[in-house]
């Protein structure tokens, strides 16, 4: 994403390093989803097993919580 927008800033702009835009918004969307991806990384459990819940439990919980 961060090369995408970086080829988009050149097509109709200049092509001189000097004048190079280098934070659009794509490359901000890009920096800041390494900075959340590699958060959560950091911070997610190793291993995440969810909760066994049977069909029935589903059904009776869904049709008194809407009574």
């Amino acid at each position: 994403m961060f090369l995408l927008g970086v080829s988009l800033n050149t097509i109709y702009g200049s092509n001189l390093l000097g004048e190079l835009r280098i934070f659009g918004v794509l490359q901000r969307l890009a920096v800041s989803y390494l900075v959340a991806a590699g958060f959560y990384a950091l911070t997610a459990p190793k291993y995440y097993t969810p909760p066994r819940v049977s069909l029935l439990e589903i059904l009776i919980v869904s049709v008194f919580a809407f009574k």
